[in-house]
C-alpha cells in the first residue's frame, strides 16, 4: 500500500475565473467569487491523484511514500526523481545515490530499477520504508497542458456555474447535465491513466 503527500502545488492553475466567464459568455462583473468556485471545482475535479485522470497537470512536487523501491509512481508524465529515502534495517534514513538506480522508460507508470551491477539495499519491514520525492505534470504552464483536458475543465466549470444546485426539477436541466458528462468523459478518456496503484 503506498500514499501520497504533496510538497509543492502547482504555481499557476489550468483555468482562471476569467476564462470561465468567458466560455460562459458572461461579460459582467459579478458573482466574481461564484465563477472562482467553479473554476477550482472543475480543477480539483481534474487534477491529481484524486481527479478523474489520476494525473498531475501542472508542474507539482510530490513524496511517494511505499514499502519497497520498486513501486510505481504515479500521476503520470514523471518529469524526475528528485531524491529517495529509505529506512534501513536499523530504522535509520538514508539516501539512495542516482548512481545505485535508474527510472523505467516512458512517460506514464514508471518505476525506480536497479542499475546493471547495482543491488538495492535491504529495507526495514514497514509500509513507510521508502520515500520518493519526485515531480510530474505536462508543464508549468497552462499551455502546456493538451487542449482537450482545458475544453473539458471549462465545460464542468461552466456547468458548476449554470447549475448551482443539486436538486434538478426540470427533467431538461437533468438531461444536459448527463450531455455535460457525456462531452467531459469523451474529452478527458484518452487521459485517464490506467494502472494507478503498484
Amino acid at each position: 500500500m503506498t500514499s501520497l503527500v504533496l510538497r509543492t502545488a502547482p504555481a499557476t492553475p489550468i483555468i482562471t475565473a476569467a476564462q470561465v466567464k468567458e466560455q460562459a459568455r458572461t461579460f459582467h462583473t459579478k458573482e466574481e467569487d461564484v465563477f472562482q468556485r467553479a473554476a477550482d471545482a472543475a480543477i480539483a475535479h481534474a487534477d491529481g491523484p484524486s481527479g478523474v485522470m489520476g494525473r498531475a497537470l501542472i508542474t507539482q512536487e510530490w513524496t511517494l511514500i511505499a514499502p519497497c523501491f520498486t513501486a510505481t509512481i504515479p500521476l503520470g508524465r514523471l518529469q524526475s526523481v528528485d531524491e529517495v529515502r529509505y529506512l534501513d534495517e536499523d530504522g535509520a534514513t538514508q539516501t539512495l545515490a542516482t548512481t545505485e538506480y535508474r527510472v523505467t522508460a516512458g512517460t506514464d507508470n514508471r518505476r525506480l530499477a536497479v542499475k546493471v551491477n547495482k543491488t538495492l539495499p535491504t529495507t526495514l519491514v514497514a509500509p513507510d520504508a521508502v520515500e520518493i520525492d519526485f515531480t510530474a505534470g505536462y508543464g508549468d504552464a497552462a499551455t502546456d497542458v493538451p487542449d482537450d483536458i482545458i475544453s473539458a475543465t471549462l465545460l464542468l466549470a461552466v456547468h458548476l456555474y449554470q447549475n448551482r444546485s443539486a436538486a434538478m426539477i426540470d427533467p431538461r436541466a437533468s438531461e444536459i447535465s448527463r450531455l455535460v458528462e457525456i462531452g467531459y468523459e469523451s474529452l478527458v478518456r484518452r487521459h485517464i491513466l490506467y494502472g494507478r496503484g503498484t
